[in-house]
This record gives structure tokens, C-alpha cells and sequence, in this order.
């Protein structure tokens, strides 16, 4: 499998988690809950692009 694919499947596996766990939260507390998951989306899907790009980048170096 291509790093850029598993990385993108990656990411959009923890996207789909993220989103499946705002859904439950939203039953609780729906604006602390949506707050708190968007930015576990952001900080998630961000974290993921960085290290997939600097794995490519070592690739590409190597």
C-alpha cells in the first residue's frame, strides 16, 4: 500500500472515530461536546498530515 494512501486512510479512520464519538457526546452536552470534538478533528487530521509528510520527506532524502 502507498504511504500517501495508508496515511489517508489513516486519517480518515480517526476522522470517522472523532465523528462517531461527537455523535454519542452530542446526547450530553451538545456545545462543550462539539467544541471539544472539532478540535480533536483538527488536531487529529493536523497531526496525521505532519507525519505523513515528514515520512515522505525521509523517503524522499533516503
Amino acid at each position: 500500500m502507498p504511504r500517501s494512501l495508508k496515511a489517508l486512510s489513516v486519517s480518515t479512520l480517526s476522522s470517522l472515530v472523532a465523528v462517531v464519538a461527537c455523535t454519542i457526546a452530542v446526547g450530553l452536552r451538545p456545545v462543550v461536546w462539539a467544541m471539544w470534538g472539532s478540535w480533536i478533528v483538527i488536531t487529529v487530521t493536523t497531526v496525521t498530515l505532519l507525519i505523513s509528510d515528514r515520512r515522505q520527506r525521509a523517503g524522499l532524502a533516503s
